[in-house]
């Protein structure tokens, strides 16, 4: 496991670099602000990505690497599955139903794919979440996300 989880480690690490390469070619694309803007979001998960890959590599140096798990259970790939089928519906909605009413009940159903059991838990997160992810990246970062082809054709544009 120790040797996994080295090269594991230092793979995010060249992913996170270039994630943090890529994301210095957002300078020059969108709304611009003196310190937020396109870029600032991803270099922060970058960095945060950086920094748990170095905690890997450090653990697994110092020989406190997890031990091996060997056991796979079979209900979970098939759960596995049907969120990766979930998340593929979604990201193509996206661009029709918005953000704001795509995330929500994406969430909602990812919840209860995953097994979350209490109702007022999922219809809670999976209202908050978005909201304040919306919110985060409409005022803080300065970064539209989709918005709803569905509320255009029935509403109008505004």
């Amino acid at each position: 496991m120790r040797k996994a989880d080295i090269i594991t480690g230092i793979f995010l690490m060249v992913l996170a670099a270039g994630v943090m390469i890529e994301a210095g070619t957002y300078a020059h694309r969108g709304v611009q602000i003196e310190y937020f803007g396109p870029a600032f979001f991803p270099r922060i998960l970058a960095i945060a990505l950086i920094l748990c890959a170095g905690l890997l590599v450090i653990n697994a140096l110092r020989k406190q690497a997890l031990r091996r798990v060997e056991f796979i259970d079979r209900r979970g790939l098939g759960r596995l599955a049907l969120a990766i089928a979930v998340g593929i519906v979604y990201w193509l909605a996206i661009d029709y139903t918005g953000f704001l009413i795509g995330s929500p009940i994406f969430l909602f159903v990812l919840m209860t794919v995953l097994g979350a059991r209490s109702w007022l838990q999922r219809i809670a997160t999976s209202l908050a979440a978005p909201l304040a992810l919306w919110a985060i990246f409409e005022y803080f970062l300065v970064i539209s996300l989709p918005e709803s082809q569905v509320l255009y054709l029935l509403f109008g544009e505004s």
